[in-house]
């Protein structure tokens, strides 16, 4: 399986943004005519900016679960199904404890939390191939420490 995205997939990423730049200029004139003034620029450009910016953050941010199962399966196939079912209960209970955080804390800890979490999540993808690598070298040693005893 390839994690290479295919061609369509750049095609449909390049409609969306040229809708979505078309739709600025469409609203920034017509505001600018509605309201006459030229903060209708900033105020939408602004907007794009921030749409397009959280765009690119889920899409990086939606990439480690697909490297995180490729990683498991390599890793051992058999987890794969634990993944997807721990995958869905940490999502239920993330999003309730976000919320808790936030109401009692502040987003800027819930925001933190999640950093961490990720932030844990990419330590432990760096790990696995060096325990799979000692896991195999274990398995190669296993043979001759049956034979000497």
């Amino acid at each position: 399986m390839s994690l290479e995205p295919a061609r369509r997939h750049y095609l449909a990423v390049g409609i969306v943004s040229m809708a979505l730049l078309t739709l600025e200029i469409t609203v920034a004139r017509v505001l600018s005519v509605a309201l006459s003034s030229h903060y209708a620029f900033v105020a939408i450009s602004l907007a794009m900016f921030g749409l397009g910016l959280s765009g690119l953050i889920v899409y990086l941010l939606g990439m480690a679960y697909p490297l995180g199962i490729a990683v498991l399966r390599e890793f051992d196939a058999r987890l794969v199904p634990w993944a997807w079912g721990l995958n869905g209960t940490l999502s239920v209970v993330a999003s309730v404890l976000a919320i808790f955080l936030g109401s009692r804390f502040g987003f800027t800890t819930a925001f933190w939390t999640g950093v961490g979490a990720y932030g844990i999540a990419l330590v432990v993808m760096a790990v696995a191939p060096w325990l799979r690598a000692s896991r195999a070298v274990e398995a190669q040693m296993a043979p001759e420490v049956r034979a000497s005893a």
